[in-house]
């Protein structure tokens, strides 16, 4: 009994102890400021501040807009001799959408759609054929229109003689198809020359897949120069003859270049009677 009550009074005294140790003003945590001696300064320390994260333009959080889809193209007119087929200078042209004066060269930014070109040939020269053609004008593509003037020299023996008389025409219209689906095919170039290779022209065809040239009757020839995108170039070289007040068609087809075209072959088909039959053992 004597030695329980002397480890209780034990546990006691300790308890106590610890308690004044904890409560002693010498075990406080110091104010650093009152235990910096005199004249010394404390840094100014300033909190960590974390600024907002703004997102960038390659940041998903902020996709880039598209820009604007264009809605203009370019027009290119051309005027040559009808017999040298060099290009012939002082020409001008006017056109439906209202530009007037313009030389041979390229009208940039027109409005989508028809526009009909008239030519004002220079003193000495007539046109041959119609001194208007329309073209086709597609978002950034280049539409061409391309006219044919020869020479008016006036006889020097008589003024009243009579002007020569315009030289008979027809028309070439030359149609752009899908090798595949049949749909037809706007922003097609062709070069257009005589069957002697002279060249003649060039034109594009419209959102109607077609192009159009008035040229004198004779024979004409087609190549294309530039397939709309997506499409091979085609090597075909049309031909046709054209008469007077006639049209004369050309169906050109451009294979997909994501299509695969295999050629048939009926001559190197396997005959039937050498494919095995019966019950194979």
């Amino acid at each position: 009994m004597i030695r329980f009550i002397r480890a209780l009074l034990a546990v006691v005294a300790v308890t106590a102890t610890a308690f004044a140790l904890v409560s002693s003003p010498a075990l406080a945590v110091p104010d650093l400021e009152q235990s910096v001696p005199p004249g010394v300064e404390l840094p100014n320390v300033e909190p960590n501040v974390v600024s907002p994260v703004v997102p960038g333009p390659g940041d998903p959080a902020s996709p880039e807009e598209p820009g604007p889809q264009s809605t203009t193209g370019s027009l290119s007119v051309s005027a040559t001799d009808s017999t040298t087929g060099s290009p012939v200078t002082g020409a001008s042209f006017s056109l439906s959408t209202g530009e007037s004066g313009v030389t041979p060269g390229t009208v940039s930014g027109l409005a989508a759609g028809s526009v009909t070109v008239t030519i004002t040939a220079p003193t000495g020269m007539s046109v041959v054929g119609s001194a208007s053609q329309t073209a086709t004008i597609v978002a950034d593509q280049t539409a061409s229109v391309a006219f044919q003037l020869a020479s008016t020299a006036a006889s020097s023996s008589s003024s009243s003689s009579p002007a020569p008389g315009p030289t008979d025409t027809g028309t070439l219209t030359i149609v752009k198809q899908d090798r595949v689906s049949g749909a037809v095919l706007a922003g097609a170039t062709f070069g257009v020359t005589d069957c002697s290779d002279k060249p003649i022209s060039s034109v594009t065809t419209g959102a109607g897949g077609t192009a159009s040239l008035t040229v004198p009757v004779g024979c004409y020839r087609v190549f294309e120069t530039a397939a709309p995108a997506g499409y091979f170039t085609d090597a075909t070289i049309g031909q046709a003859s054209v008469v007077k007040d006639g049209v004369a068609t050309l169906a050109m087809y451009d294979t997909p270049i994501h299509v695969i075209v295999i050629e048939r072959d009926p001559g190197n088909r396997i005959p039937i009677r050498s494919i095995p039959s019966g019950r194979i053992f």
